[in-house]
């Protein structure tokens, strides 16, 4: 299980790691997004409406889609977990597949394979994060699912927000992953695009409930598991944003391991 306390502990021991990759994603950010832009709540909510009529990124800035704490649990997870192969869908604007990046280059080893409609990531994404460790496919990942690597270690989803595709992926690839494989998916708790039937946090969400899965989430719905590791950031001096976030829907990612036996129906 991926618990606060774990996560708490990771932050502890890789803080001096997690202090470069964050002045690093900031140097990235400020080089290749709008700083002065994100600081608008005008600019963030019209951007992410014109990108809800779209279904798609407007613009090569990076947009950073995963907040600060998020961002930081999910290179600590890999770190942790070492995965050998990550499968990031759908990498937008390439800020997930930076810090994803970041920590297979701290851990020595290890490849991320993105997958994504338009080819917004490799424009962003610092060549020397990338060189000898990314794979970008760029596509409907249901048309291209020959490429996917054989064997998952992580797999990252922060892709179309709907039922279809929801069931698509816990039908199709959830199956592939070996029991204990973690699991991030983005955008459960608020600011997901939803379907009349509650789109993909409702898929997800049943689907942990009928395997008996807990997940961590430090977005507002879990305000104890928020606090406590909110308060091993503030004790390490790690408060200052990596990038600003809108605070009415702020970190809405899960975090789980896939269960023994799961059932896909």
């Amino acid at each position: 299980m991926i618990h606060p306390e774990l996560v708490a502990s990771l932050y502890e021991h890789y803080v001096q790691d997690l202090r470069r990759a964050r002045s690093e994603m900031r140097r990235l950010n400020r080089r290749r997004g709008n700083r002065r832009l994100e600081s608008l709540w005008a600019y963030r909510a019209g951007r992410y409406a014109l990108n809800r009529l779209r279904g798609q990124p407007s613009t090569p800035h990076l947009q950073p889609q995963l907040d600060d704490m998020e961002a930081e649990i999910s290179y600590l997870l890999v770190r942790h977990f070492r995965p050998e192969t990550i499968v990031e869908i759908s990498p937008c604007g390439g800020w997930s597949s930076s810090w994803l990046l970041l920590a297979l280059r701290d851990n020595g080893s290890g490849s991320l394979h993105s997958f994504d409609l338009l080819d917004l990531a490799p424009k962003n994404v610092p060549a020397e994060l990338a060189s000898g460790r990314w794979t970008f496919v760029q596509g409907d990942v249901r048309a291209n699912v020959e490429l996917l690597p054989p064997s998952i270690d992580y797999l990252f989803m922060d892709s179309d927000h709907s039922s279809a595709f929801a069931r698509w992926y816990v039908e199709a690839i959830f199956p592939r992953l070996a029991p204990a494989t973690p699991v991030s998916v983005h955008d459960v708790f608020g600011g997901a695009t939803q379907d009349a039937d509650g789109g993909e946090p409702a898929i997800v969400l049943d689907w942990l409930r009928r395997n008996g899965v807990a997940y961590l989430t430090v977005s507002r719905v879990d305000p104890t598991s928020r606090a406590r590791i909110a308060a091993t950031r503030s004790a390490l001096g790690l408060d200052e944003p990596v990038h600003i976030a809108d605070e009415r829907q702020d970190n809405p990612m899960i975090f789980f391991r896939l269960p023994t036996g799961a059932r896909t129906g």
